[in-house]
């Protein structure tokens, strides 16, 4: 295995030293996923499983030759938690691969070789982008409290959409603000506690996240020959 990882790190690296890769991170904010009852509180409520959150991650470039049409495959680590002190122990750690493809629809027959374009400066025409990302996660969660922690491991499908804005600071530097929104339409947390009688419980297995996230990519071009 350990061979495996040095060829596959040799082959990507020695690939990104001619071509443009990024670099990026994130805020998450979900939504819509698990229910969690606390009845042995002073008084019972119900929280999200997961309230806040955040991810990194690094992509690979490329592009469309006669369209704006550009491709930005990512390998994306996202960690979640709970803030809540009386069900402490809830956190997810995602491990995701995300085909991130960009359609600059205000310039789509353009022949920009961005981020040559920075010379000119940002323009909106230029820039604006609308991200299309379809992507599969594995899911590392552990919710619980106390001595009573459970973990589990599903695989879970998702699509993303959202839109940004290329700042070219130079021939190397690409800046970019990106927001965007990511729907799982079925994550399973099977063999968690949901008898009300045990205190916290969930409410249901299984549940449709949604994470709305706001953050910047670090773009890098090294194939210094072509501009």
């Amino acid at each position: 295995m350990r061979y495996l990882i040095a060829i596959v790190f040799c082959f990507t690296f020695s690939g990104i030293s001619q071509a443009q890769f990024g670099v990026n991170g994130k805020f998450l904010s979900p939504q819509n996923n698990w229910q969690v009852n606390l009845t042995n509180t002073n008084q019972e409520r119900t929280i999200q499983l997961f309230d806040q959150g955040w991810s990194a991650g690094v992509d690979y470039w490329f592009r469309l030759k006669n369209k704006r049409i550009e491709f930005l495959p990512e390998l994306n680590y996202a960690q979640l938690n709970n803030s809540q002190e009386d069900y402490s122990e809830n956190k997810a750690s995602i491990y995701s691969f995300f085909f991130n493809t960009n359609i600059y629809f205000l310039d789509f027959a353009g022949d920009c070789d961005c981020p040559t374009w920075s010379k000119e400066g940002p323009t909106l025409k230029k820039g604006l982008f609308l991200q299309l990302s379809p992507g599969i996660s594995y899911w590392d969660a552990s919710v619980g409290t106390g001595d009573d922690v459970f973990a589990n491991r599903p695989v879970a499908f998702s699509i993303g959409g959202g839109l940004g804005f290329d700042l070219g600071i130079s021939d190397l530097v690409t800046i970019t603000p990106v927001v965007n929104a990511r729907y799982f339409p079925e994550v399973s947390i099977e063999n968690m506690p949901r008898d009300q009688e045990a205190g916290n419980f969930l409410t249901a297995e299984s549940a449709s996240p949604l994470f709305w996230s706001a953050g910047l990519r670090l773009g890098f071009r090294l194939d210094g020959a072509r501009y």
